[in-house]
Formats: structure tokens, C-alpha cells, sequence
């Protein structure tokens, strides 16, 4: 839901913003959200191990490369 919220949020901000932050923005949400969906229904611990430790190393690469720098 949080990520729902954050494309909202994105939105509000403009079209300017959402181009901002790459291609990449949209369909990492959507990846995320259907990974997130699996992680729901599943009881498979190496999942939810490897979706937390890849979902962590992907948002640490994503913010620093979108938002390492000051403007």
C-alpha cells in the first residue's frame, strides 16, 4: 500500500517529477507490489529471505543513484 501511496504522491508532485526519477520508477513499483502480493500467500522462508535482502540492496542502489546528489 505504501508504494501505491508513494506513485500517488509522485502524481501530485508533477509530471516533471515522476520523468525524474527514470524509467525505472513505475515498474519497479509494480515488481515490487506483485513480489509483495507473492510474499503474502507464501510460506517459503528462502522467498522471503532473498525478496527482503534483494528488496533492500535495490532501494539502497535506487535512492543513491536518484537521490545522492543535492540539486
Amino acid at each position: 500500500m505504501t508504494e501505491a501511496l508513494d506513485v500517488v504522491d509522485t502524481l501530485i508532485k508533477g509530471e516533471d517529477h515522476l520523468r525524474s526519477l527514470g524509467l525505472e520508477y513505475l515498474p519497479r513499483i509494480g515488481v515490487f507490489v506483485l513480489l509483495c502480493a507473492v510474499a503474502a500467500v507464501t510460506r517459503n522462508l528462502r522467498f522471503h529471505a532473498l525478496f527482503v535482502f534483494a528488496a533492500f540492496v535495490y532501494e539502497l542502489s535506487f535512492f543513491s543513484r536518484y537521490y545522492g546528489t543535492l540539486n
